[in-house]
């Protein structure tokens, strides 16, 4: 399975969170603070909606942004 990325598809496993999966994918700013959606480390930005990606499960053919 996979989502898009800023432009690049990113595999995931199911049940992964989408920080997971950009960790495994080697995307070095990704974020990763806390890793329990305390901070916003993570916030990434799905469609139009800003969430914390280590919280968030990834589904096939989502289309993520860094939230900047």
């Amino acid at each position: 399975m996979e989502f898009l990325f800023n432009g690049r598809d990113i595999a995931f496993e199911a049940g992964q969170s989408v920080t997971a999966a950009l960790v495994r994918a080697g995307e070095r700013d990704s974020g990763v603070f806390c890793g329990i959606g305390v901070c916003f480390g993570c916030l990434v930005v799905i469609g139009d909606k800003p969430v914390r990606g280590c919280v968030t499960q990834a589904e096939p053919g989502q289309v993520i942004s860094r939230a900047v």
